[in-house]
């Protein structure tokens, strides 16, 4: 599960560490898919397996019930998203490179 949330926050973490799940939830949500229903969906989820992952890390407890609630979607979902970046040669080149993933990244937060 950690390793899940880690992959997002690698791939889609902001120059600043404010708000820092919100943030990567509204970039990765956009990545994916920017239609206003799934949108939502995917930022609920996105914030969801963060908050899970915080819990992991900080020494929280969290119960296997939420555990197996969450770790399926996070699979598939960090699964879709590789995906989607992996098969275009355009977002490979773009995440390679840290000037260009924060410009998309700003692009997504600021509508540019």
């Amino acid at each position: 599960m950690i390793n899940l949330a880690i992959a997002l926050e690698y791939l889609f973490s902001p120059a600043s560490h404010h708000e820092l799940a919100h943030q990567i939830a509204v970039n990765v949500s956009r990545f994916v898919e920017d239609t206003d229903p799934n949108l939502m969906k995917n930022y609920k989820l996105i914030k969801k397996i963060y908050s899970v992952r915080s819990s992991l890390v900080h020494g929280g407890m969290v119960s296997d019930d939420k555990l197996i609630e969450i770790i399926g979607p996070a699979f598939q979902f960090v699964s879709t998203v590789l995906r989607k970046l992996l098969l275009s040669s355009k977002m490979v080149k773009t995440f390679d490179q840290e000037k260009d993933r924060r410009e998309l990244l700003t692009g997504y937060i600021f509508g540019k």
